[in-house]
């Protein structure tokens, strides 16, 4: 009985398996379909990175870093690092901050001579968290990089923010200065 079992079983399989495999050709024709018109939609949620209420803005660049993270091929667009490029010089602190994070986090690898010029123009930014976390994207960069001119600007900007007037950028120098310090820079 077992035999008779499988193939009734095999048999089924494959008479089920047709109707399952033109679901599933109408599935991926409907998907291309949509793949057209992905493009379109990248170009909507950069121009959400435009709109004039910060908190939009914020949240195109989070679907921004989304759409990256889950198609990493679109780091090769120049569109892409436009959008967060421009969004570097946005009047919002906060869109600046996110900006220059996700430019750091996705971008190192594939614009490797612009992002720490980016990332060092930041850190003499008027708005204190920018500042920080440019603080905190060039200590990474210093430790990760084997050049030595770029580690020099580096040190060389992060000596600036000694005088800063901010407390908490000023302890953000600290915290850098201690980690270079004690590891092997």
């Amino acid at each position: 009985m077992v035999p008779n079992r499988s193939v009734q079983f095999c048999d089924l399989t494959v008479h089920t398996c047709v109707p399952h495999s033109q679901q599933l050709t109408k599935a991926l024709l409907g998907q291309s379909v949509l793949l057209r018109y992905f493009d379109a939609f990248v170009y909507t949620i950069i121009n959400v990175t435009a709109h004039k209420q910060p908190m939009i803005r914020i949240k195109g660049l989070r679907v921004l870093q989304d759409i990256v993270g889950s198609e990493p091929t679109l780091l090769s667009r120049e569109h892409i690092f436009l959008c967060f490029e421009r969004r570097l010089a946005d009047s919002s602190p906060a869109v600046r901050g996110i900006a220059l994070e996700l430019i750091s986090k996705y971008f190192a690898r594939s614009a490797a001579g612009k992002i720490p010029k980016l990332v060092l123009d930041r850190s003499c930014d008027i708005a204190p968290i920018v500042r920080e976390r440019a603080i905190r994207i060039l200590t990474s960069i210093a430790f990760s990089t084997s050049d030595e001119i770029l580690k020099i600007d580096i040190a060389k900007r992060l000596l600036f923010r000694t005088a800063d007037i901010e407390t908490s950028v000023r302890v953000r120098f600290l915290h850098s200065c201690r980690s270079m310090l004690t590891s092997e820079y």
